[in-house]
């Protein structure tokens, strides 16, 4: 047993040493959620979003034109960035004033939310480097609108007056108030499109609320980890990790994520997973994409979480595999809890 545990050990601190995460798609524009989740978008972790949040009482904030975006061209909104100013300023967010500076963008064509957020947050920041707006902080709204008549989804950029992203966060259908706002205009006049911006405007404001009291009470796991999920699709999700959360030695913040990932998977219905995309952040964090699947696909290598199976990465570590019963054991220990239950 014990060298057997060494071994998948040594492979899955692998994960932890690199913390690396890539910016996996979020889904592409064709996907529909086979459920959503109660957060208020998804917000990757930021080295500048302590110091935002301890300034929102008195930061002054550049808000810019919306920026409305469509598969054959990108406009920007000035009714949307109007009214954005005056609900921030009723509701007491944040004091924030108009300022005319448009940031361009082109149609839209990338194929997944992520990486229209990451260059989202790359094209302000690249204009921001010219530009002194006279604010602590720059907001700028996007909304992706690929057909016109429905908002596909939301992407909120704030970064510091030193281009640094400092509380961007983005949301779509995979999210609740997303999908309860039902953005879609009733018809093709003009007067239905301005609604559903208007609409989405509003939905922004409510979910950058949600946000900031979000990240006032973070949620900590039991294994002492912070883990962010976010849906990709029905079988797939995209975590963001904190690595300086973790406690003890490498092995045991391997084991803990390994067992954060297993317990995710049976939590979801699935008895297997595998993980892919890793990528580190640039403010230290890591990410990466956890697959699930009800049975093991033909010719990749995958973790098995059932208790009559061993555990294995594939057939060149199939001799390092662990009873599932003792890692879950494993699990429940590294966590405080000696006597967890194992997996049914």
């Amino acid at each position: 047993m014990r060298k057997t545990t060494t071994r998948l050990l040594r492979l899955l601190t692998t994960w932890i040493l690199a913390v690396a995460v890539t910016a996996s798609p979020l889904s592409s524009l064709a996907d529909e959620p086979g459920q959503t989740i109660p957060e208020p978008g998804f917000r990757p972790d930021s080295a500048y979003a302590a110091a935002f949040l301890d300034s929102t009482s008195s930061a002054k904030v550049a808000v810019l034109p919306t920026i409305v975006r469509r598969t054959d061209r990108t406009a920007h909104s000035f009714a949307s960035q109007k009214q954005l100013v005056a609900l921030l300023n009723e509701s007491g967010i944040l004091a924030a004033e108009s300022k005319p500076v448009r940031i361009k963008m082109p149609e839209l064509r990338r194929p997944s939310q992520w990486e229209i957020f990451e260059f989202g947050i790359d094209s302000v920041a690249a204009r921001l480097e010219k530009y002194d707006s006279g604010a602590d902080y720059v907001l700028v709204l996007e909304l992706l609108v690929p057909g016109d008549r429905d908002v596909f989804g939301i992407e909120v950029y704030i970064l510091d007056s030193q281009g640094k992203n400092a509380f961007s966060f983005l949301l779509n259908s995979h999210h609740r108030m997303f999908a309860d706002a039902k953005l879609s205009a009733r018809d093709s006049s003009e007067d239905a499109r301005s609604k559903m911006i208007e609409d989405a405007t509003r939905l922004a404001v409510l979910a950058l609320s949600a946000q900031i009291e979000a990240a006032a009470h973070p949620k900590a796991i039991a294994s002492n980890m912070v883990i962010a999920e976010t849906p990709v699709d029905d079988a797939s999700s995209r975590l963001t990790i904190d690595p300086s959360e973790f406690e003890g030695l490498a092995a045991e913040k391997a084991m803990a994520l390994t067992c954060e990932c297993a317990k995710l998977t049976v939590d979801r219905g699935f008895k297997y997973f595998r993980i892919d995309e890793r990528a580190e952040l640039p403010d230290g964090h890591g990410s990466f994409r956890i697959h699930f699947y009800a049975t093991p696909p033909e010719g990749v290598l995958v973790v098995d979480t059932t208790p009559d199976r061993p555990l294995a990465l594939g057939p060149d570590v199939a001799d390092a595999a662990v009873d599932a019963a003792e890692f879950l054991r494993i699990c429940g220990m590294l966590s405080g809890q000696p006597d967890a239950p194992t997996n049914p």
